[in-house]
């Protein structure tokens, strides 16, 4: 993001700047003005782009209801512990000049747009072919009071008229919903009763609409819908062919699991651990100090004891720090990212989403060590299965190949 921001040493002076800006002063020109007259200074950040997670505290706050183009209200803070009022604007979001930023980025504005598109369609079919029904739908109770779920699964009353297309009734409805609550609805609470019926109606009808729609724009003869279809048939085929024929056939046992863990010895390691300890500090520049003492080799006994700025509980801080050998991945993504490469010895610095500042310390890094197979045995089941399956899966398409008569024939581009 990037903001536009000017740093007064009274409370006064940001208050009549903040008047001003009101009555449609431009920001710059009270920020030339006041840097001029000595009463404020401006940032250095102004105009650039800066990380969210990077930004003082309390400014953190107030931008996270402002939205782009508007002004602050005057903001305490402290700059190397000195008191200022600020008041900045909110230029723009700017993102990286980063291709997997990029890329993400346009993924997820592509997604929330398809997204957009099919809703405006759904609705645009509803209100052409779709009627509900309200009376009979209101009537409805999957809840303790209604007739039973057994009871609604008898009852064929039109829920939904459909131009072109079957109705949905009230017995349909029933099913769907015991699709989605497969131990019943007796117990819902009535409003999440009411919820899920309208959730799992409109979840049917919305199906059948766009089922609808596709065979109106002829897409079931395209050769692309043909193919998919085909691919569905063999895959069903393929998947019964497993069930019926190969999977009755597999036997597991001991030996199985010893010789998928001794062709797969290298994923069965422990994790990374780190033993990290922690300085606590309310202020950034005194993490910072500190930081720069251990970086030059100062004692974390010695720190603790004698930094200033300190929290005075460390323990109550969060995350906290144990001074035990924890693996890397059991730590919060952001704490993750403060260690990522570390060795032992190594100090960082990591700003905690509670306003607090940490030296984190790490004491000692354990690498990781080769797991036995009697520690991993009892995760091994699944993986050798599905491995085992894979492989009979492949000895049958090797013995059905050798037994049928197959013949290729290339295209003229493909000849040599």
């Amino acid at each position: 993001m990037v903001t536009t921001a000017v740093f007064f040493e009274k409370a006064g002076q940001a208050k009549k700047a903040a008047a001003a800006i009101k009555k449609g002063k431009k920001l710059e020109d009270l920020i030339a003005k006041a840097v001029k007259a000595g009463t404020a200074k401006g940032s250095d950040q102004s105009g650039k782009p800066v990380k969210f997670k990077e930004v003082e505290p309390e400014i953190a706050k107030t931008l996270a209801t402002m939205k782009i183009g508007a002004v602050s209200p005057p903001v305490k803070v402290k700059l190397k512990d000195k008191p200022y009022v600020v008041i900045f604007r909110y230029d723009e979001d700017r993102y990286p000049d980063d291709a997997a930023a990029r890329e993400k980025a346009r993924t997820e504005v592509l997604t929330a747009k398809r997204i957009a598109a099919i809703g405006e369609l759904v609705a645009s079919l509803n209100r052409q072919y779709a009627t509900l029904n309200r009376k009979v739908f209101e009537s409805i109770d999957f809840g303790s009071k209604g007739p039973g779920v057994d009871t609604l699964l008898e009852d064929q009353r039109v829920l939904v008229e459909l131009k072109d297309a079957e109705p949905v009734t009230v017995a349909q409805l029933a099913d769907a919903m015991l699709d989605k609550f497969f131990h019943g609805t007796s117990k819902l609470p009535d409003e999440k009763q009411k919820k899920a019926k309208q959730e799992v109606l409109e979840a049917l009808v919305q199906k059948r609409l766009l089922y609808g729609e596709a065979l109106r724009r002829g897409m079931d003869k395209t050769e692309a819908y043909r193919n998919m279809l085909k691919d569905y048939e063999l895959n069903i085929m393929f998947g019964e062919f497993v069930q019926q024929v190969v999977t009755p056939a597999m036997k597991m046992n001991d030996d199985d699991l010893r010789a998928y863990y001794k062709e797969h010895t290298g994923e069965y390691q422990s994790e990374t651990r780190l033993r990290i300890q922690n300085l606590v500090f309310d202020k950034k520049d005194d993490a910072v100090a500190a930081h720069e003492k251990m970086k030059k080799g100062a004692d974390m006994g010695w720190m603790r004891a004698n930094a200033p700025g300190q929290v005075e509980n460390r323990e109550t801080a969060e995350p906290a720090f144990e001074d035990q050998a924890v693996p890397l991945s059991s730590l919060p993504e952001d704490v993750q990212e403060a260690l990522a490469g570390a060795k032992a010895e190594d100090v960082r610095l990591y700003a905690s989403k509670q306003g607090q500042y940490h030296v984190l310390y790490v004491k000692e890094l354990i690498p990781p060590q080769q797991q036995t197979f009697e520690q991993v045995r009892s995760t091994l089941g699944p993986k050798a299965y599905y491995a085992k399956l894979n492989q009979t899966i492949e000895d049958w398409i090797r013995k059905l190949k050798q037994a049928a008569d197959i013949k290729v024939y290339l295209s003229d581009s493909e000849k040599p």
